[in-house]
Formats: C-alpha cells, sequence, structure tokens
C-alpha cells in the first residue's frame, strides 16, 4: 500500500493528497507557532532580566548613598537629637536621590528623625528580614513606617542611623512593564522578601509553575533581586502574534506540498519511474517458447519484459509498456530487452540457428537507426544470425512505417505483425508491406473451440495468411479445447501457458534440453503438440 497516490500524469491525488496537504500545513502552522512561542518566551526572558538589572542597579546606587551618609553621622555616644544636629542631617537629604528620611538609632531603636524630629517614647525595630553589604546593612524589604503609613518603603540600617528609601523609588523598581513582582535576598538566597505588593515580615512562598524568573545578584552590596513575571505579563498582542506565525507556518505548509507535487511531477511519472527501473535493471526479459503445431518441436522464444517491483498501476506488462511509449521511454525498455537476450541467450541462440527470439518494438523504436545498432552490437556481434531474429509490431503501430519495415527486412531481419486482429489493418495492405508473418490476437484466440463468430474469423485470417505466404503464431492457447481447434487450422505455431509459461533465461534453457531429451528418445511422440 502506497501512502500517497500518484496518478498516470505524476499528480497527486486521492484521500491521501488531501492528507498529507492537511499534515503539512499543519505541520507548519503547529511549528511556526512553536517557534513564534519559543521566540516570545526569549523575548520576555531577556526583558525580565533586562528590568530585574535595572531595579539592582538602582537598588545598588541607594545602597551607595546610604553607606555613604552613614560615614558621616556620628557613631558613638548618646543620640545627637538636638536641633542643630537634625537640620545638619535634613541638609545631608536634601542632596540625595534615593534616601527620604534619616533616623538616629541606638540598639535597633529610633530616637529621632529628620521628620517626625526627637521621638518622646523612642520606637524600637524588630528583627530586620536581611542582613546585607557583607553583615553590615540590616534590610527591611517592604514595611509601612509612620512617615508613609500608606506607601510601604524599603527601610536601611546600620548600629547608629537608619534612612527610608524614598516610596516612589521602591515603586520604580517594579514599574517595568516585564516585571509582575520584585524580591530580594540575601546571597545566601534562602529567603525572599517581596520589594512589592503586600506589605510583611514573612518570606513569599515558592515561584508558582510557568512564571518567568531572572535572578540578578550584587556581589559587592551582597545582596540578588528576582524579577517575577506571570501569564499578566504577556504582551498583549502575543496571542495575534501566534496567528501571524501559524498562519506563516500554515503557507509553507502548502509551499511545501507544491514542491512535493513539483518533484513528483518530474520523477514520479510512469515514465520517470520506467526510466529509473531500466537504469536498475528492475524491469527483465522473460522467455515464452513458441511452437511448430504439427511437428510439436520449440522453434523460438518471445522475450517479454516484466516488473516484479512496479507500482500497482504499472506492474501490468501491457501497462507499463504503453506507458514507456506514452512517456518517451519505449526506445530505452526495446534496448534493454535486446541487452537482456543478449546475457540470457546470447552464446546459446548462437549455436542454435533453428531457433528464433521474437522482440516487441514500437514504431517510435523504428525511427533513426538505434534499433539497428542495438541489434548489431547486442546480438549480431555475438553470432546471432539476422534470420534468428522477429521484430514483433504491434497492428497499430504499422502506419507510416514502410520504409524502416523494408529497411529491417533488407538487411534480414523477419518482421511480425503483433496482435494482428485488434487493428484495422486487413491481409491485403499487409501485402503492401515487406512483412514475414502475423501473431493472431489472444481476443480471437480465446475463441477457439467455441461457437462465437471470432472462431470463425480465426480461421478466415489464417487462410489468407497462408495464401500471402505469412507465418502465423497464435497466442495465448491456455486450454486442449483450444489447441484441438488450432490444430484443425493447419500449419500454424503457438504459444501459450498450456505448453509453458514466460520464464528466465536459464529456465527456458533447461526446458528446451529436456524438450530435446524427450524428442531423442520417444521418436514419433508429438512433443509439445501432443501435449507438452
Amino acid at each position: 500500500m502506497r501512502l500517497i497516490d500518484v496518478d498516470q500524469t505524476g499528480r497527486l491525488r486521492g484521500a491521501s493528497a488531501l492528507i498529507l496537504l492537511a499534515a503539512l500545513m499543519t505541520a507548519g502552522a503547529l511549528a511556526a507557532g512553536f517557534w513564534a512561542d519559543r521566540q516570545r518566551l526569549h523575548e520576555l526572558k531577556s526583558n525580565l532580566r533586562g528590568a530585574t538589572e535595572v531595579a539592582a542597579e538602582r537598588l545598588s546606587r541607594a545602597l551607595g548613598e546610604f553607606r555613604s551618609l552613614a560615614a558621616r553621622v556620628p557613631t558613638a555616644g548618646a543620640p545627637d537629637c538636638s536641633a542643630e544636629a537634625l537640620e545638619r542631617l535634613r541638609r545631608e537629604l536634601f542632596g540625595l536621590d534615593y534616601l527620604r528620611d534619616i533616623g538616629i538609632v541606638r540598639d535597633r531603636t529610633l530616637h529621632c528623625s529628620t521628620t517626625l524630629g526627637e521621638i518622646a517614647d523612642p520606637v524600637r525595630s524588630s528583627l530586620p528580614d536581611l542582613i546585607i553589604d557583607h553583615g553590615r546593612i540590616e534590610l527591611y524589604a517592604y514595611r509601612s513606617v509612620r512617615l508613609s503609613l500608606s506607601r510601604p518603603t524599603t527601610v536601611l540600617q546600620v548600629r547608629h542611623m537608619n534612612a527610608l528609601v524614598d516610596p516612589v523609588v521602591v515603586e520604580g523598581l517594579s514599574a517595568s512593564p516585564w516585571l509582575d513582582g520584585l524580591q530580594v535576598s540575601d546571597r545566601a538566597r534562602a529567603d525572599w522578601y517581596a520589594l512589592y505588593g503586600q506589605p510583611g515580615t514573612e518570606p513569599v512562598g515558592p515561584v508558582s509553575p510557568g512564571t518567568l524568573v531572572a535572578e540578578v545578584c550584587s556581589e559587592q552590596d551582597g545582596f540578588c533581586l528576582r524579577g517575577v513575571l506571570g501569564s499578566s505579563g504577556a504582551s498583549p498582542s502575543a496571542s495575534g502574534t501566534w496567528l501571524g506565525f501559524a498562519v506563516l507556518g500554515a503557507v509553507a505548509g502548502l509551499a511545501a506540498y507544491l514542491l512535493i507535487q513539483l518533484i513528483c511531477l518530474k520523477y514520479c511519472t510512469p515514465a520517470m519511474r520506467i526510466r529509473r527501473a531500466l537504469a536498475s535493471g528492475a524491469i527483465k526479459a522473460r522467455y515464452q517458447p513458441v511452437f511448430d503445431a504439427r511437428s510439436g518441436r520449440m522453434i523460438g522464444v518471445e522475450a517479454l519484459a516484466r516488473w516484479p517491483s512496479a507500482p500497482s498501476g504499472l506492474r501490468a506488462p501491457d501497462h507499463f509498456v504503453a506507458a514507456a511509449e506514452a512517456g518517451g521511454e519505449s526506445s530505452g525498455l526495446t534496448r534493454a530487452m535486446i541487452e537482456n537476450v543478449a546475457a540470457d541467450l546470447g552464446s546459446w541462440l548462437a549455436v542454435r540457428s533453428h531457433l528464433s527470439v521474437a522482440i516487441n518494438v514500437a514504431a517510435q523504436d523504428l525511427e533513426g537507426g538505434a534499433l539497428e545498432s542495438a541489434l548489431e552490437d547486442c546480438l549480431l556481434a555475438i553470432g546471432i544470425e539476422p534470420g534468428q531474429i522477429v521484430l514483433e509490431i504491434t497492428e497499430r503501430s504499422l502506419l507510416g512505417v514502410h520504409r524502416p519495415i523494408q529497411r529491417l527486412a533488407e538487411r534480414g531481419y523477419l518482421v511480425h505483425v503483433d496482435d494482428f486482429g485488434e487493428g484495422y489493418s486487413s491481409l491485403a495492405y499487409l501485402h503492401e508491406l515487406t512483412l514475414h508473418g502475423v501473431k493472431i490476437s489472444r481476443t480471437f484466440v480465446s475463441s477457439l473451440g467455441t461457437d462465437s463468430p471470432k472462431a470463425t474469423l480465426v480461421a478466415s485470417m489464417v487462410q489468407m495468411a497462408n495464401q500471402l505466404g505469412l507465418d502465423i503464431v497464435l497466442e495465448g492457447i491456455e486450454t486442449e479445447r483450444q489447441r484441438e481447434a488450432a490444430r484443425a487450422l493447419g500449419t500454424v505455431r503457438w504459444q501459450g501457458f498450456l505448453f509453458a509459461r514466460p520464464m528466465a533465461g536459464d529456465a527456458l534453457q533447461a526446458f528446451e534440453a529436456a524438450l530435446e531429451g524427450e524428442a531423442d528418445g520417444e521418436q514419433g511422440t508429438n512433443g509439445a503438440g501432443g501435449g507438452t
């Protein structure tokens, strides 16, 4: 069973062609869509990492400001919450980009700040979420503070002071469209704390499946940022992009189908298949014996083309021979049969001048000198006589070939009309040609021994052919009834399954040897005429 049906012109056809088209277009659409998804995923990952790197850079700058400020604030002694000290800190704050408020701390207790002033009841802070900057800075990731209860922010703290990161800065860290969330951790990355969303003191849970993550660490500042992008971070045009690529993929699948069609038109036509079969030697000659009806002796063979490995539509000899003629490969097929005869039977025929070999030729083979060259190079060159070579031409091919037939006859070849009775020629017309015999079609021979009008026509054709001095071959004798009726017709030759099926060259030689042995050992029998 073939996966794809190809008609005689090489065109894809049938349900298999539609399935192939649908499969190619579907595969193209899916492949293009998959590629689009991969590209989009790569783009999302790249943009997510870029946004995370920008946020990490801004957080590093805030830490740098805090470290620089902390170095300028006194670390020893009691907390200095005087008006002069706070005013000095406010002036320091005025020149900063990332910090909003500065507080004076001792033992994690806030005594005063640039915004709140001196605090009557100092506030003790909880344990920090993370300790970064190689153990020097405590970080409270995202907390609500007195200064801005409605806008949580990040708090940085050392032993003697702390500072609030400007809430605008903190919100800006996650403002990228490629970030659904931003989380911070120390270099161990055991616990992650959100820098956006709901304020709290608990680390965030594990990232849900399907969420994209990009982690960027700062060795200098001792922290890591993790950018998070879920399905909500997808571009609104993603589905449209996927559909567009899927359509392009389907068009590519259609183009692939058309390419396959073009290849089939070039390489899958019957003529191309026959050409490849001839080149590979897949088409072989098989030989069917021809017998004299009166003596029963084998007087020749017919070389028949057989293609055992042919596609189902070309397996029958009539089909692939007709296809070869229609596709201009007839000369190649004829040459192959002549070469097969030379290889299989050449030396055997050369020493059996009483045996002939019939080779089918088409009208195309008679044009030019290719046929004569092949006969001379392959058969005459090894000792086979021209008179042993019978060239069978179908009755339908006789028009316009008077001169080529005459030329072949002058060179000593025997020319027979094959499948006589199926065309429109009369025996009188045949007499105008230089012919040596006719082979009556099996369509008529099958009627022998019956009351069919065709049986009467066979008798008339045999009688007229005898009057014109033409040899007569009856092909397709398959039953005893047909043989008995044919014997009554007079001097004829016959071939058919009743006597022998087509066989390989070595089998034919063994068959002929067996017949000769029987003939020599049993004088008086009728050989094939008596029931071979």
